[in-house]
């Protein structure tokens, strides 16, 4: 019999966040929000490698002004070849939460990052809170 090891490299990973929205929650794209809104984050997700990904980790995170993690989602999804998919978090916007500009950071890992997972596409926007 003859084997062959095959080096993958990250770079045959090729993982692209598409743009990340926010909407309200009939979907209407905004950027300004109120204390109390829902604020629905929409973005997809595209498999353009060479591999499949088991298990990535794809998380949504919300900073408030003073960059303090106001919300943290996450969900674990299988990438197949050729994978195409939306994703929808959401997130109400506390009636004492502070006004200013948010920040959004979805992000996609191979697997945790405390288990060694490696960043493959971070994307970000903002809306902002009165």
């Amino acid at each position: 019999m003859y084997f062959q090891m095959v080096e993958v490299t990250f770079t045959d990973y090729v993982i692209n966040i598409g743009p990340v929205l926010t909407s309200d929650q009939d979907g209407i794209i905004k950027t300004d929000f109120n204390r109390g809104e829902i604020v629905q984050i929409e973005f997809t997700i595209e498999n353009a490698g060479n591999f499949s990904l088991t298990n990535a980790l794809i998380s949504t995170m919300i900073l408030d002004p003073s960059n303090t993690t106001a919300f943290l989602s996450y969900t674990l999804e299988n990438l197949p070849l050729e994978f195409f998919e939306e994703l929808v978090f959401g997130y109400r916007i506390p009636l004492v939460g502070s006004a200013g500009i948010y920040t959004v950071k979805v992000m996609v890992f191979t697997d945790w990052p405390s288990k060694g997972g490696i960043g493959l596409d971070i994307e970000t926007t903002a809306f902002d809170v009165t």
